[in-house]
């Protein structure tokens, strides 16, 4: 993501969309471009290289020449102009007590330098050879025009995205992904569908949330490497630009975006929040029986879906648990009413006690924690409190628990290729009970979504 203060945008009929640079913008990119590599071929400083983008910067748009520069740079390599380490070098020149006048300050210079059995000019670069402005510029990872084009307007979509106080998100496949995505990156998100059935996703923008802004930012940015792998998408929503809020719309035809081969995937937590990694490794620690899930399958709210944090399985029986840390009011007032239209699943909700949680509102059972404190012991003692038949032993093995899977299953899952969610599910659970997904998902076997629609969702063989 670049710095916020980098973003561009065009606002035309009260709506904003970012200022994508285009092939005829190869003239500015290819100038950046070039003080790079002149200052890699002629071994400048750090600081003659900020210069000569200071002088572009005069020159063409400033925010564009900047933005440009900021990516470039972290393909740099810095190092310093001297082998004699500065840290020491310093301390002796310290040591040697002050000087009062230039005659004195050549003569310690030169001193020194007979200690280092060096020049003057080389002690004068050293003494601060460790600052970044005096570093020299002895490596690039060289990108084409082209290649810089398009990872700009990836990472102005980033900055876009750090700017809204709401955004909406429509694809046209690879749902489960994109909420997989929301959720290991902590955002706050409703799935809503319009009156015609079309589902979309709303999430909270970093603009609207008070307090963990530039966290939040910095996480909602990670949606943009997602949305690319989906191939068409559409975002819109609102923008806070200064003390002004309107409308902005982007989507996937808008300009080329995508990031270099070499940059390694965007960084996404593994767990939402602290306070869930520390409650998935306590189960696993103090309740190894227990078959604990990570992001289950999504449940039906009504006119959208809900993706618990954990299942956990006890006895034949499958209880959910979804942890509420910090949430704005309005998103927890949302979330309440979503918890209201989730039908026929026992679900725990593990409140952080800090928050005012409308606990006689939901119809799950809440227990609180407070601070980093797991309240571990209430929460095992209310899942093995549930009761419900054995599951099949069948049905484990083929899970991927133990033994070989159930006879003839695969010839069942082959023949229900293409089938729809509901399909299968009628077809699997009576042999292999609540585990039937998992069974299924172990056997190689996953579903297709065209939408957030299960009719939609299809059976499909990994290759």
């Amino acid at each position: 993501m670049l710095s916020v203060d980098l973003l561009r945008v065009r606002i035309r009929k009260g709506v904003a969309r970012p200022a994508y640079l285009t092939p005829d913008d190869a003239a500015v990119v290819r100038e950046v471009l070039g003080a790079f590599s002149s200052a890699v071929a002629g071994s400048w400083r750090y600081a003659e290289l900020e210069e000569r983008i200071s002088q572009l910067s005069g020159i063409y748009d400033r925010r564009l020449v900047r933005g440009l520069s900021s990516l470039m740079e972290r393909r740099l390599t810095l190092s310093q102009a001297s082998g004699i380490s500065p840290v020491e070098l310093r301390k002796l020149l310290f040591s040697m007590g002050p000087v009062i006048s230039r005659e004195e300050r050549d003569a310690l210079i030169a001193s020194v330098a007979s200690k280092f059995n060096a020049s003057v000019d080389e002690v004068e670069r050293a003494i601060f050879s460790d600052v970044e402005r005096e570093k020299i510029v002895s490596g690039l990872e060289a990108l084409g025009p082209g290649d810089l084009i398009a990872w700009y307007n990836a990472e102005l979509t980033e900055t876009l995205i750090a700017r809204s106080v709401s955004l909406r998100i429509s694809a046209a496949r690879l749902w489960s992904a994109i909420l997989r995505r929301i959720k290991r990156l902590g955002l706050m998100y409703e799935v809503i569908e319009d009156a015609g059935g079309t589902p979309s996703i709303e999430v909270t923008g970093p603009a609207s949330v008070l307090g963990i802004h530039d966290r939040y930012s910095r996480a909602a940015s990670g949606l943009v490497p997602v949305l690319l792998d989906v191939g068409e998408w559409r975002m819109d929503g609102r923008i806070r630009l200064g003390t002004r809020e309107m409308e902005f719309s982007v989507d996937s035809s808008s300009a080329e975006m995508r990031y270099p081969p070499d940059v390694i995937g965007r960084s996404i937590r593994t767990f939402d929040s602290s306070m869930e990694e520390r409650l998935y490794r306590a189960l696993l620690q103090a309740a190894p029986d227990l078959r604990v899930l990570r992001e289950p399958a999504p449940l039906d709210a009504g006119s959208g879906v809900m993706v618990p944090d954990f299942a956990v399985d006890v006895d034949g029986h499958r209880v959910f648990i979804e942890v509420v840390g910090f949430w704005t009011p309005e998103y927890l007032r949302r979330k309440v009413e979503k918890l209201r239209r989730v039908r026929g699943a026992d679900m725990i909700l593990l409140v952080d006690g800090s928050i005012r949680f409308p606990r006689a509102d939901v119809p799950s059972e809440v227990i609180f924690y407070h601070g980093n404190d797991i309240p571990l012991k209430h929460l095992l003692a209310s899942i093995r409190g549930r009761t419900g038949r054995s599951l099949d032993a069948a049905a484990v093995q083929s899970a991927g628990v133990s033994g070989p899977p159930i006879a003839g299953l695969d010839s069942l899952l082959e023949g229900l290729v293409d089938a729809t969610f509901d399909e299968v599910e009628r077809k699997l659970r009576p042999i292999l009970g609540e585990d039937w997904f998992n069974a299924m998902e172990s056997m190689g076997y996953y579903f297709e979504w065209g939408s957030l629609d299960v009719r939609d969702a299809r059976l499909r063989r990994r290759e």
